[in-house]
């Protein structure tokens, strides 16, 4: 992905809907030049177009969630990606930075395993075939396109990974690390017990928001993947738990 289409997704996100002809403005580039642009993006699930604007997709929708801030959560994923060794087997929840970090696993094609509670993970590294994606069973939530429920406890009983990848609603120092869904919380706590190290992806803003349901203690995770906005009383509020930003 090119820095103008990185760009059009910023304006996207703050704008919800703009004039395919104001983007072309915005962008110094022709009208044509814009709609190759969107036509890549959209077919990549990052937006939706109609009658010449392009807009964002409905906010129950994973793709909605991928596209907000797409710029941070990439980088975000390429900080990540440093972690991930070839040949390795991780284990990574569905969430949006979570998935950018999966597709830059495949498209490294070094032979890794992904084993993954999201459909989604799955579906959007459908062209990628050296990088071996195992899906875990039980119940479909279609609103995240995630499997949870208490099936995925026998699904993984045969898989280890020595990492795992989660996102966060929110962190803070009483809550810790919080989800705005029950199920998907609970799934994430099952795939900890098969992992060795915890690393949480998101962006600085979720500091000291906490959403509705627990998912870890501080402590409990070894690394932060941030954006480059964390401040330094944050910084030293996570080295007091232990844990290493990055």
């Amino acid at each position: 992905m090119n820095k103008r289409q990185l760009d059009i997704l910023e304006v996207l996100s703050k704008e919800k809907k703009i004039d395919v002809n104001e983007l072309s403005k915005l962008c110094n580039v022709s009208a044509v030049t814009i709609r190759k642009d969107l036509d890549v993006l959209e077919s990549s699930g990052l937006l939706k177009r109609e009658h010449g604007f392009a807009m964002v997709n409905n906010e129950d929708n994973i793709n909605y969630r991928l596209a907000f801030g797409y710029q941070e959560k990439y980088q975000i994923a390429l900080k990540a990606l440093e972690f991930v060794e070839p040949n390795e087997t991780v284990i990574i929840e569905s969430g949006s930075s979570c998935t950018l970090l999966a597709l830059e696993i495949a498209k490294r094609n070094q032979n890794n395993t992904i084993i993954t509670n999201s459909t989604f993970i799955a579906r959007y590294l459908k062209d990628y075939p050296l990088t071996k994606i195992i899906v875990l069973g039980g119940e479909y939530q279609s609103s995240s396109e995630a499997i949870v429920g208490p099936l995925i406890k026998e699904s993984i009983r045969n898989f280890n990974g020595s990492k795992l990848f989660i996102g966060t609603d929110g962190i803070d120092e009483k809550y810790g690390f919080t989800g705005s869904d029950y199920d998907r919380c609970e799934a994430v706590k099952i795939m900890r017990e098969h992992t060795d190290q915890l690393f949480v992806l998101s962006q600085s803003y979720k500091m000291h928001k906490h959403g509705s349901y627990s998912l870890f203690k501080l402590e409990d995770a070894d690394y932060l993947i941030t954006d480059d906005k964390l401040s330094e009383e944050d910084k030293a509020l996570l080295d007091k738990h232990d844990i290493i930003v990055k």
